[in-house]
């Protein structure tokens, strides 16, 4: 059995791949989540890159709308009965 080399890249285009699925169905934090831990250390791949700005830029509007539809059950002085709370 001859073993081949390992192929850095693999983990990159997996991550990318899994985060094209997830985005694809809606599931924007498992996405973001899924390429987070690559961000630091993956240079100069621009699909990466591309998908980690879509991954971004639709969790900080999901997580904007969350806010914003909970800021509008607030009651006086902020407060908020417990099923209101958006976790």
């Amino acid at each position: 059995m001859r073993l081949e080399p390992f192929n850095p890249r693999f983990e990159v285009t997996l991550a990318i791949a899994l985060a094209e699925q997830d985005l694809a169905a809606g599931r924007v934090d498992e996405a973001y989540f899924t390429l987070l831990p690559l961000s630091t250390t993956v240079r100069g791949d621009e699909q990466f890159r591309d998908t980690y700005r879509r991954a971004v830029a639709l969790k900080w509007t999901v997580d904007a709308r969350k806010a914003h539809q909970q800021h509008a059950r607030e009651k006086a002085g902020g407060a908020l009965d417990p099923e209101d709370v958006e976790r």
